[in-house]
């Protein structure tokens, strides 16, 4: 038996809602089935007390670390002071260690890197290194040797994601009674989209031609872990479902709305795109007692979305999407995002109506994000090449200046960030506050209550939506 500890560096506070991460949970139940121990460990930052204790109190065989990109700055000092303090062999996977493996293979205490899925991979690893034979040619994995760099093939997808065992939930240690998302679930591989900001272009390209990449768990297998997860946490709330597009299949969704009745019934909510919402969808959704569906706009102006983002959602398929939604009794919720090249402050004034003509019942908003491994990001390093600027992770977020031409002051994309929310919505005194952010000090202040608690920031949101 291998004692096997999971180590994941959380993304920054302000990108993320959750500490669940459905990756990590699906590899500790196939260690665990497989007979090995495994922990996890949540880290946000520094913290060698905390480090020394685990190793002291768990003596783990093997760490194995994920983390995001906007987190490769962290992870290098963690793992450096693991590899220096305490000599246990290292390996990392997810996302960034997919699209940047020597980066992350460079990193000094690195044994290996695991790209792509993992869980036949990371147990195949762990067995050979149990057993004390030549792990280094293991599929899906980068070892150095030396100043040798061993890189083995990718294994095929794993259709059949039936086979897979449930999470492990209790790897984590959270109530879901107490969490913002509430019960969080992945069913499904894969996206159909090949959106230009989203990791999944490139990872279609890796598995070109090693099967189906959009693949999801059967119904009947999907309402079980459900089932069965409600039941560990005595959990009577709603239910997020994070599938890129849960809507995909509508035979599919037919089957799990009736199975998911029968047994279930709890609200949820899904992500879906806008031109895969249509009568019969929301007939499903609505059977089943989803309660929200959320889709992104992402820009204001269909041309950008479809040209820049690659996103072939046309605005007619937004607006029916949210007439649609509305009509079944289901909220519409969008997704969207400021400093996109090629932006305009009346991008973002249309991006606004485009919110309000959809009939949103909430929206969510943020910068661009050009992460490593796509499209986004290359032309982002390529500018950088240009303007002999070294690719930096530190300056990923894109504000007034970026990957292309955006024609908007730093100052204005800050206000129309702060007042998104407030601007869909309308407000009696709203005026009041679109005129006191045309100023510095304001700016400076939101900016500065970004760092509050989250009560805080919440009783000051309920404030401003109320005015």
């Amino acid at each position: 038996m291998i004692n096997f500890l999971f180590i994941y560096i959380l993304p920054p506070q302000a990108v993320s809602y959750t500490n669940y991460n459905s990756g990590i949970a699906s590899l500790s139940a196939v260690l665990k089935q497989k007979g090995h121990h495994t922990r996890l460990l949540l880290f946000d930052s520094f913290n060698r007390k905390k480090l020394d204790s685990i190793v002291e109190q768990q003596t783990p065989d093997i760490i194995g670390y994920s983390f995001p990109s906007l987190q490769m700055g962290l992870a290098k000092k963690i793992i450096g002071y693991m590899g220096q303090r305490h000599k246990i062999p290292s390996i990392v996977g997810g996302v960034h260690a997919t699209v940047a493996p020597l980066e992350c293979l460079n990193v000094e205490g690195v044994l290996g890197v695991c790209v792509g899925e993992a869980e036949t991979a990371l147990a195949n690893f762990v067995e050979a290194h149990e057993a004390g034979l030549d792990y280094f040619n293991t599929s899906n994995f980068i070892f150095k040797q030396k100043d040798k760099v061993i890189t083995n093939p990718i294994d095929p997808l794993i259709q059949d994601i039936d086979s897979l065992p449930f999470p492990d939930r209790m790897l984590f240690d959270y109530d879901p009674n107490r969490s913002v998302l509430g019960l969080e679930f992945m069913f499904s591989r894969g996206c159909p989209l090949a959106c230009s900001f989203c990791i999944n272009s490139y990872l279609r390209k890796l598995y070109k031609g090693k099967g189906s990449y959009v693949r999801f768990r059967s119904p009947k297998s999907v309402v079980d872990e459900i089932e069965k997860t409600i039941n560990l946490y005595n959990y009577k709330g709603a239910l997020t479902f994070h599938d890129d597009v849960f809507t995909t299949n509508k035979a599919w969704l037919k089957e799990f709305a009736e199975k998911y009745k029968e047994k279930i019934k709890l609200p949820y909510v899904c992500n879906s795109t806008a031109d895969r919402v249509d009568e019969e969808t929301a007939q499903y959704l609505k059977n089943s007692n989803c309660k929200e569906v959320w889709f992104g706009i992402e820009t204001g102006f269909e041309k950008i979305r479809r040209t820049v983002l690659n996103k072939n959602i046309r605005d007619e398929d937004i607006i029916r999407a949210g007439k649609i939604l509305n009509e079944f009794g289901i909220s519409p919720v969008s997704y969207n995002m400021l400093g996109v090249p090629g932006e305009t402050e009346e991008n973002i004034k249309q991006l606004i109506r485009l919110n309000r003509n959809a009939g949103v019942k909430s929206v969510s908003v943020s910068f661009m994000q050009p992460f490593p491994g796509t499209k986004i990001y290359d032309e982002f390093s390529e500018i950088n090449k240009k303007q002999r600027l070294s690719p930096s992770l530190d300056n990923l977020r894109v504000r007034s200046k970026g990957i292309g031409n955006i024609n908007i002051s730093n100052k204005l994309l800050y206000k129309h960030y702060f007042l998104f929310k407030q601007n869909v919505f309308g407000g009696k005194y709203l005026w009041i506050f679109n005129l006191l952010f045309n100023f510095h000090i304001f700016l400076w202040m939101r900016r500065q209550a970004q760092l509050l608690p989250s009560p805080v920031k919440n009783f000051i949101r309920r404030v401003i939506m109320s005015s």
